[in-house]
């Protein structure tokens, strides 16, 4: 995930209250030209986060339990709400 990407996530969930997040699903950061930046970041909320916490990226991982979809659909409204 961009750096951006993950900055306009994390004021997105902040915008909406900062809800609790288990980080489902974490990504390695890259700077804009696909450079690693060595960081993680939740893929719903944006947090930063060490590898070993949350789980696989979504190629790796099995199909979406209820819980995670209910996630997802939250942060998908809440980036159309911020026109992103």
């Amino acid at each position: 995930m961009k750096m951006h990407t993950a900055q306009r996530r994390r004021k997105a969930w902040k915008a909406e209250g900062n809800p609790p997040c288990d980080h489902p699903q974490i990504e390695e950061e890259c700077y804009d030209d696909g450079r690693p930046t060595g960081d993680y970041v939740c893929t719903t909320c944006g947090a930063y986060v060490k590898p070993d916490q949350g789980q696989p990226t979504a190629s790796t991982t099995e199909a979406p339990q209820a819980s995670e979809t209910t996630k997802q659909s939250f942060v998908r409204k809440v980036l159309m709400k911020l026109g992103l």
